[in-house]
């Protein structure tokens, strides 16, 4: 226990989260997973696969509290959290697109874990009896950790599911109560913090050069800072930031065949689906970006290809060294910024420029650079309204932001003689109110498919259509080589 980091300052980039939310700007993220067995009468082995998750992965039963003494923040495993603190089950009907994005945009949108409470930052929703949300408070996890959280779930479910490993359970996590109910216990610090043998998550800063140092490296003419030639001025966007703006969210999909096609496309032009989406909305926005503005797309990152035994300090190498241990925390940067002059025709010649511009940001080990300015100014202690204020009523930052969490091949188990998976994944996120106009929000999986969340807030103009046009073309540039 003395070598394992239970509680930890948080980081700089963590504390930007923390304020973030604390101030309002932001909510959660969230993964809807489509299971193909029926959870809802399955109380016991869903709690014992989530104890089994928060004691590998204690990061999810810890909390932000604040220091007065130290003037700072840290995470902490909160006192105890029942059963029903984290899961929940609702009837009613499930499926159909419409109820999709209604569903993602509640699980992002409202408010559903508070910071600095002893309670979790974040939630199960089991919807009928297969369609379970998992939404996360964003300081101590990054988007990855939505479908990854999935993924961990469902071998848990299998895990436990197994009466081999019946023993094997009670020495690691201790024993199931024989009635499960919504107020059982699934955590108490007293008794639990025995089963943890795995550090918290390092902050990001330990991987990463200081934010001091200059990203471009004294390039002057560096691909996020030039504007495209005869396009000097940046879209001032549809409207100003505000508070009151109402969210909205469409689902865009593309069926397993359909995004395999367009995936092995990609694949003979040497560049990623992503570079591929962020020229696709590129041309299929400018309806609304206009022909007089260049525009900046932004492609988030995860700084988890930094992570290396030898990067880390001594607590954290033996999780970093874990082949088979998933790395949650948070490890997101926003990316640099893709400048686009207006596209009126798609080339590939483009997607091959993006697509080389994002290869070096990804290697780029000094992103923490863009936020240095956050990291001087910013208490560790105050909620630092006064460094979001400003944004409300100004111009947003940036015209769009696309977040790909990845491909995810769910492996096949039994249970009581049926097939246990995951046969669908749809990710999403709160939008904050400076950020961008769009936000993509791309998740896939061989047997479901490509689903992407397109985001915006309500306004004055028409683009009911955008995200059906976004998803024609997808397939339409896609099927020219």
């Amino acid at each position: 226990m003395a070598d394992l980091v239970i509680e930890r300052p948080l980081g700089n980039n963590e504390n930007f989260f923390r304020c973030r939310n604390a101030v309002g700007f932001y909510q959660n993220f969230a993964a809807i997973g489509t299971y193909s067995v029926d959870l809802s009468k399955q109380d016991k082995l869903v709690y014992a696969a989530l104890r089994k998750s928060i004691l590998d992965y204690h990061i999810f039963i810890c909390n932000v509290f604040r220091d007065e003494k130290r003037q700072n923040s840290i995470f902490r495993p909160i006192k105890s959290a029942k059963f029903g603190d984290i899961y929940k089950k609702e009837d009613g009907p499930v499926g159909g697109k419409e109820w999709h994005e209604a569903f993602i945009r509640r699980l992002c949108c409202d408010k559903l874990c508070s910071l600095y409470e002893e309670s979790p930052l974040f939630c199960l929703i089991l919807v009928g009896q297969s369609t379970l949300g998992a939404a996360f408070e964003h300081t101590p996890s990054d988007g990855v950790v939505a479908p990854q959280f999935h993924a961990i779930f469902l071998d848990n479910l299998a895990y436990c599911a197994d009466p081999a490993n019946h023993g094997e359970f009670e020495e690691s996590y201790g024993t199931i109560p024989e009635s499960v109910t919504l107020d059982s216990v699934i955590f108490d610090s007293a008794i639990d913090l025995q089963y943890i043998r795995n550090s918290l998550p390092p902050p990001v800063e330990m991987i990463m050069e200081a934010k001091h140092l200059d990203y471009t490296h004294g390039d002057a003419n560096h691909y996020s800072t030039t504007p495209p030639v005869g396009f000097p001025n940046k879209w001032p966007g549809r409207f100003p930031a505000s508070l009151d703006a109402t969210k909205v969210m469409k689902l865009v999909h593309l069926d397993s065949d359909r995004f395999s096609k367009v995936l092995a496309t990609c694949k003979a032009n040497g560049v990623t689906f992503t570079s591929y989406l962020a020229c696709i909305q590129a041309l299929t926005f400018n309806a609304v970006y206009g022909d007089d503005h260049h525009t900046s797309a932004m492609i988030a990152v995860t700084l988890r290809r930094f992570l290396s035994p030898d990067a880390v300090d001594e607590p954290y190498k033996q999780i970093v060294a874990k082949e088979d241990y998933k790395m949650f925390g948070n490890f997101a940067h926003m990316g640099l910024p893709h400048l686009f002059e207006p596209v009126k025709e798609f080339s590939w010649e483009l997607v091959k420029k993006v697509n080389l511009e994002l290869k070096q940001t990804v290697a780029n080990r000094r992103l923490l650079n863009t936020q240095k300015a956050f990291a001087e100014a910013a208490s560790e202690y105050e909620e630092n309204k006064h460094l979001f204020s400003g944004i409300v009523g100004a111009n947003k930052a940036d015209a769009i932001k696309i977040s790909n969490v990845g491909a995810y091949n769910f492996p096949i188990y039994k249970l009581e003689g049926q097939d246990l998976t995951i046969d669908d994944i749809i990710f999403s996120q709160d939008m904050a109110p400076g950020a961008s106009d769009f936000v993509l929000n791309v998740v896939s999986c061989p047997r479901g498919g490509l689903n992407i969340v397109m985001s915006y807030f309500e306004g004055e103009d028409n683009i009911e259509s955008l995200h059906q046009e976004l998803e024609r073309n997808l397939q339409k540039y896609a099927a020219k080589v």
